[in-house]
């Protein structure tokens, strides 16, 4: 390129740069309503020396049958955080059928369902949380609970 050219180019540049409208801030993601419906979820958590078996256990302590659909084969999640950083998801490295499914919970009907962590040796004595889901589209439930791995 000529060099007389270069000059007047990239003063148009900088122009183009400067004048550009500020980038939108991007609000924080809203946070998810807390869940109102019939069903009552435990988590419960039991570290070992060289893994985590999360168990989360859905009842339904009406006196009616609820409806549980979901928009794919997974039913329920398990995520591990320490503070805000996500260590490991279940279904991560899952696929699942992408099919609607429903089920049903019968009146006083509990379901349990369960996973197994692998935890690298370095977390060891660190403070994390489990959070279960249920992934149902009608009760998206979450259930967490703080632990510490031995």
């Amino acid at each position: 390129m000529r060099s007389y050219l270069r000059l007047p180019l990239l003063a148009l540049l900088a122009a183009a740069v400067a004048c550009r409208p500020p980038a939108p801030e991007v609000a924080p993601a809203p946070e998810e309503p807390a869940y109102r419906g019939p069903l009552v979820t435990s988590i419960q958590v039991e570290p070992a020396a060289d893994s985590v078996r999360f168990v989360m256990q859905v009842t339904n302590p009406t006196n009616a049958a609820v409806r549980l659909s979901y928009t794919s084969g997974m039913t329920h999640d398990f995520i591990v955080r320490e503070g805000a950083r996500e260590l490991w998801r279940w279904s991560a490295d899952r696929s699942f059928v992408q099919s609607l499914v429903s089920i049903s919970l019968g009146a006083g009907e509990t379901r349990g369902y369960t996973a197994v962590w692998r935890p690298d040796p370095a977390l060891r004595g660190r403070r994390l949380t489990a959070e279960g889901r249920l992934t149902a589209t009608e009760h998206p439930v979450r259930q967490s609970t703080p632990f510490a791995l031995p």
